[in-house]
């Protein structure tokens, strides 16, 4: 359990390096991790996921200038996102294997969708590198599947709900274009980005159609709840405009954990 804590804390160091270099335009593979401020390049202690920030008191050890509490809380996101979904599915399967598949193209969809709602909190756009990688990941996992039948990873969030609308991979794909296009429209009359329309259909490829609408309506609820203190302290209006993937990331998360549990107290199943 702790080590799924850690490997989290690791993938959000290493999400928070990608999210920097990529608002940066810098190559990732041939730069080291620096200071914004002083450039000084930071050594091993420096990049202690969670310790060092602590250690430090948010603070660069060369210049002494403030670090930004996001690279903390980037960490403390992944740390926990691992940790629930070890919790949640590490013995849902009988076989080692399976539970090893399973937890990559699961935890791999949720950390591309974390990284997508990094990056549109950071800069209100949507990272096309990130997102094709996503699309390559479904493309590569889909082959896998459909040639090895690896069934146990089609699993059902919203049992109920599924099971009332199961339907077939085609169906799927033209509910997923019917409901982007909705979504699309929307972003057309400035409701959503555009960068929203193709991240919410590479969703809809990892989740059913019940799943996909549950998100969300969760996405939406708690956009309401995050927003509503702000609204009310005059800090937003109602022009104000909010970057959904994080809100989304949320209602996906919180769908893929707790998504039966909640459709029932919700529906009465």
């Amino acid at each position: 359990m702790l080590l799924s804590f850690v490997l989290g804390l690791i993938f959000g160091s290493f999400f928070n390096s990608l999210i920097f270099r990529l608002e940066r335009k810098e190559s990732f593979i041939f730069s080291r991790s620096y200071c914004p401020y002083c450039k000084t390049t930071l050594k091993f202690l420096d990049l202690i996921p969670l310790f060092s920030f602590l250690f430090l008191k948010g603070k660069c050890r060369y210049c002494g200038k403030k670090i930004s509490w996001r690279y903390f809380f980037g960490e403390l996101i992944t740390g926990i996102l691992f940790l629930s979904f070890y919790i949640k599915f590490f013995n849902i399967l009988p076989l080692f294997w399976q539970r090893l598949i399973f937890t990559i193209y699961w935890l791999g969809f949720l950390c591309f969708l974390f990284l997508l709602a990094y990056y549109d909190f950071r800069t209100q756009y949507v990272s096309l590198k990130i997102l094709i990688a996503g699309y390559i990941f479904w493309l590569i996992f889909f082959g896998l599947k459909s040639y090895f039948r690896l069934n146990f990873l089609d699993f059902n969030f919203l049992e109920t709900l599924d099971s009332i609308f199961n339907l077939k991979f085609s169906l799927k794909i033209l509910f997923n274009l019917a409901f982007s296009l909705i979504f699309l429209i929307v972003a057309f009359y400035g409701g959503l980005g555009y960068g929203d329309v193709p991240t919410i259909f590479l969703i809809g490829l990892f989740l059913k159609p019940p799943e996909l609408v549950f998100s969300i309506f969760l996405a939406g609820i708690f956009g309401t709840i995050i927003s509503l203190p702000f609204l009310i302290f005059k800090k937003y209006t109602l022009k104000t405009r909010l970057p959904f993937l994080p809100f989304l990331f949320l209602g996906v998360w919180v769908t893929i954990l707790f998504g039966n549990e909640i459709s029932k107290i919700l529906f009465n199943f």
